[in-house]
């Protein structure tokens, strides 16, 4: 009787003790569990972890969204080279959590100051590969304006993570060595191949000596060092080298309907696609309600048409070569940013790393962004910013729920970063599902392609209404997003990229 009372009381303090310290748990938090790319305070959503995790880093320590941003690009200029870097040039839209406004900060390249009408002659080659094609990067401009209107940690802590990484190394990441493994360059023997001439393996250690010095020139002088000086003089010689004009550096409806609906505006909306360029040069009111209405009028629903229906004004490249990170920050704040060095892929030119000419005095790969003029190729003028895709969003809500979305992959940029809002605002779907679902392009022939694993009934019901159907072997639409929603924080880096998002 005796054991049989000690057992009770032994098993009454035990749940007595299991009831306190589930209450301490709950109430002080002690023990409290995230699920997966879910945070409390702030997160980054880079194309790659460790990207993601410097941007983190530089929150907790104070940062802004616009410093988390700047740092994560830096990174992302390392571990995913082939996407983005200092050579090349991006978009920043900022929200500013204090007084609810938002900007938008253009530093896409520019076509240099000696560019001429017909500086590619007749040939298509120049204009996509080489000297020629570069255009003068705004990457560095664009850190440089977000930072000195956003930022909070000196310019310098912020390449500092970067610096670290290219001096001591990286592990070659799968993405990276994926890619690495399907193209053939002069700056993939250089900077990527051991001694046997054979790319390097995946998780072997990269390092980037050169650039890692012009990363710290730039951090201790100032931005003005990329433009000025024996840096910007270093750069310019190894363009020269190559032969080039840049002296200048300074649904609920019925799903088959809906998604022919979707279908045919992304018709129009990539034969317009070319009009998306400088506002100095082209001015369109693409963004108001009669040109919009204008367009709907035209969709019909029970067919699609030809390609003079949409009236496209130029065919341009399936290009691709970009790199997306999103942002949201401990007060609130938020940044969306999307940059590139472009490239041309071409089976023919096997043309890789933005232009394929590499800076082997600063460890620079620049782009050749000149190349989407393509189409008025004879009509660039001096100064002006081609056409682009990229299209970093932030959406917020009446009631304060922030959505901070953006894509890479060239031409499918658009319609990847659509489909994903679509899919989680108009359909439900939670971030990771909207962004991981397979996605439906347009290309500038009219052709529609279906992303693996998409509604075969979708598929079925879009070819009966006359819409010509082809597949691509590989899709580049990439999508990363933050999403703020009262106290709880979502992030999610696109898994096409095998990309880890961060936060706390």
């Amino acid at each position: 009787v005796n054991m049989v009372k000690k057992t009770v009381i032994v098993a009454l303090m035990m749940l007595v003790v299991a009831a306190v310290a589930t209450f301490v748990g709950v109430f002080f938090g002690v023990g409290k569990r995230k699920p997966p790319n879910e945070y409390f305070k702030a997160a980054v959503a880079a194309d790659a972890g460790l990207c993601s995790e410097v941007g983190r880093d530089i929150l907790i320590k104070g940062g802004s969204a616009v410093d988390a941003a700047i740092a994560a690009m830096l990174c992302t200029g390392l571990v995913n080279a082939h996407s983005m870097g200092i050579g090349g040039g991006l978009f920043l839209t900022i929200y500013n959590a204090t007084t609810g406004k938002v900007e938008t900060i253009d530093a896409r390249e520019t076509a240099p100051r000696n560019a001429t009408q017909d500086m590619f002659g007749n040939s298509t080659d120049l204009s996509l590969t080489g000297g020629l094609a570069i255009a003068v990067p705004g990457e560095i401009r664009g850190y440089e304006m977000a930072h000195r209107r956003h930022g909070k940690l000196p310019w310098k802590d912020l390449f500092q993570p970067s610096i670290d990484l290219a001096e001591k190394g990286f592990p070659l990441g799968r993405a990276l060595h994926i890619w690495l493994l399907k193209h053939q360059s002069l700056i993939i023997t250089i900077l990527f191949c051991g001694e046997d001439g054979d790319v390097r393996k995946e998780n072997e250690t990269i390092m980037f000596p050169k650039l890692a010095e012009t990363y710290r020139k730039i951090a201790t002088e100032g931005p003005n060092a990329f433009y000025e000086g024996q840096l910007a003089q270093n750069l310019v010689a190894d363009i020269a080298a190559a032969g080039t004009m840049f002296i200048d550096l300074e649904l609920t409806e019925n799903k088959v309907l809906t998604y022919h609906r979707i279908v045919e505006a992304f018709r129009f909306a990539y034969a317009k696609r070319t009009l998306l360029g400088d506002p100095k040069f082209l001015i369109q009111n693409m963004t108001s309600d009669v040109y919009a209405d204008a367009l709907r009028e035209k969709i019909t629903d029970d067919t699609t048409h030809d390609t003079n229906y949409y009236e496209p004004q130029f065919i341009l490249p399936e290009n691709h070569g970009t790199t997306h990170i999103s942002v949201v920050a401990e007060d609130g704040s938020a940044v969306a940013a999307t940059s590139t060095i472009n490239h041309y892929d071409s089976m023919v030119l096997l043309c890789r790393f933005g232009g394929a000419i590499y800076s082997s005095r600063t460890g620079i790969i620049l782009n050749n962004e000149l190349s989407d003029f393509c189409g008025r190729a004879d009509a660039v003028k001096a100064g002006e910013q081609p056409p682009s895709s990229m299209t970093p969003v932030i959406l917020e809500s009446k009631s304060g729920r922030i959505l901070v979305i953006g894509g890479s992959g060239g031409s499918l940029i658009t319609t990847a970063v659509a489909l994903s809002i679509m899919n989680h605002l108009w359909l439900g779907m939670n971030l990771t599902e909207a962004i991981s679902a397979p996605i439906v392009f347009v290309d500038s022939k009219n052709n529609v392609h279906f992303e693996p694993l998409f509604d075969k009934t979708v598929i079925d019901g879009l070819k009966a209404v006359g819409h010509k159907i082809t597949h691509w072997k590989y899709f580049f639409n990439v999508v990363n997003a933050v999403e703020k929603e009262g106290g709880c924080i979502s992030a999610f880096s696109d898994i096409r990229k095998m990309g880890q998002s961060a936060g706390y």
